[in-house]
């Protein structure tokens, strides 16, 4: 009798509150546009209000490399600093940053033994690697949509000041590549990218 009578009274109250809720209008409305699966899928998650400043003092971490010597190549400093404004994690597969003024490309490479693949993936953005004979030489970044037969390919000639991004095709590969590897990395969470 007593569940029976806190039942009726649970109905009553969920029917009372959802009777007033209705006759009130929304205090705030949200316009905005429904987004498709593909871009929801580039989402972090963390809630951003525009035109709203919600902290003045935030800040983004900066992952980033400088070259030791910039007269010298650095595909790898590049395509890493391209990275990390991609908000990627680029910490190697043994969780270790390294410092790509001491490595070769090769050896970067070779921390990542894992989520290769010899086209970049649906929704997936990361590293790709170029060999024009036996062992990986150029590095850059790449993002591909998911559901897109094209990918952006962040290019760079091994020098400060000569990246440039082009839309290809899933299948491209530079004249002269013998092989390519794409490897996927993961997103920053927010609190990784962002501090006080």
């Amino acid at each position: 009798m007593k569940k029976l009578f806190l039942l009726v009274l649970l109905v009553g109250t969920v029917i009372s509150v959802s009777t007033f809720a209705e006759r009130v209008k929304p205090t705030l409305i949200v316009g905005g546009t429904k987004l498709t699966d593909a871009q929801m899928q580039g989402i972090s998650g963390r809630l951003f209000i525009l035109d709203i400043e919600i902290s003045d003092d935030i800040e983004e971490f900066d992952y980033g490399q400088r070259p030791s010597d910039p007269n010298q190549e650095h595909c790898d400093i590049i395509a890493q600093n391209q990275a990390s404004d991609l908000g990627l994690d680029t910490r190697d597969q043994s969780g270790s940053f390294r410092d790509y003024n001491t490595v070769k490309v090769d050896d970067i490479y070779a921390g990542y033994p894992e989520n290769r693949s010899t086209e970049p993936e649906e929704g997936t953005s990361g590293y790709y690697f170029t060999s024009y004979g036996d062992e990986k030489e150029h590095m850059g970044t790449y993002t591909r949509s998911a559901g897109s037969e094209s990918y952006t390919r962040n290019m760079n000639r091994s020098y400060q000041n000569t990246e440039r991004s082009v839309s290809v095709p899933v299948g491209y590969k530079p004249p002269g590549v013998i092989t390519q590897i794409f490897i996927r990395l993961s997103k920053l969470p927010f609190f990784k990218r962002f501090h006080r």
